[in-house]
């Protein structure tokens, strides 16, 4: 009669081991499917802000584009007259969403045309103004760090081309981009920043945030971009926590 219990006790014992090796079993399960549904969002949200940059360089290479072929224009026909440049910075503002202001300057940085016409600005030196500047030295096409215009309040930037004759300079208003990534959030609460090279954010998940003009250069992801690498972590930001991607 003492086996019966001692056999039930066993069968038990064996039980309690098979329940515990389950246990075991599909917590390593659950943390594998946890980690992989977090691989998973993070792959989702790094191909979402692939393709937000890839369409953003798109949308915005086409201005430019623009603005080098006005410049090419100045520069084919010296003897054009103020009229028809005039008309031409008309064209560019009015024709192109990004274009809020067109500027023509002397290579020393004589304001000669603007767009909207401002009366009161032409002849003004902007010889010193980092636009004209930064150009000089570096003899290529130049992107201010973004701003916010005070005309608008929107972030913006200026872009300036050299020539020969002189330079042409134009104001990106870029609040068409906060578009963009209103319509294509990121999963499971994770948030898109999009930011000057400065770290200067121009558009962001949090309306809020755009509007400031503030720098997220000293968070991790945002200075890995800046140097051109790719790549998705988890991290807090402003008080947000969530999985970003760069």
């Amino acid at each position: 009669m003492t086996g019966i219990p001692s056999l039930k006790k066993r069968f038990m014992m064996l039980g309690a081991s098979i329940c515990l090796l389950l246990l075991i079993a599909g917590g390593g399960v659950g943390y594998f499917m946890l980690l992989q549904f977090r691989t998973e969002i993070s792959s989702r949200n790094l191909t979402l802000v692939q393709s937000l940059a890839s369409e953003i360089s798109i949308l915005l290479n086409k201005p430019v584009e623009n603005l080098g072929k006005v410049q090419a224009e100045f520069e084919r026909i010296p003897a054009l007259s103020s009229i028809d440049r005039q008309k031409l910075l008309h064209s560019m503002v009015v024709f192109d969403d990004f274009v809020d202001q067109a500027q023509y300057f002397d290579r020393a940085g004589r304001l000669l045309l603007i767009e909207p016409p401002r009366p009161d600005h032409v002849g003004l030196d902007y010889g010193n103004h980092p636009f004209i500047t930064n150009l000089s030295r570096e003899q290529r096409v130049y992107w201010s760090d973004v701003f916010l215009s005070a005309t608008t309040g929107n972030p913006a930037t200026t872009v300036s081309f050299l020539g020969g004759n002189g330079i042409l300079a134009a104001k990106f208003d870029l609040s068409g981009l906060q578009t963009i990534i209103d319509v294509l959030p990121p999963e499971h609460g994770g948030f898109i920043a999009l930011v000057d090279r400065g770290g200067r954010v121009i558009a962001h998940t949090n309306r809020t945030i755009a509007r400031q003009n503030i720098s997220l250069l000293g968070n991790a992801s945002v200075q890995s971009a800046v140097r051109g690498k790719t790549d998705s972590l988890v991290e807090t930001i402003d008080g947000q926590k969530g999985l970003t991607s760069f």
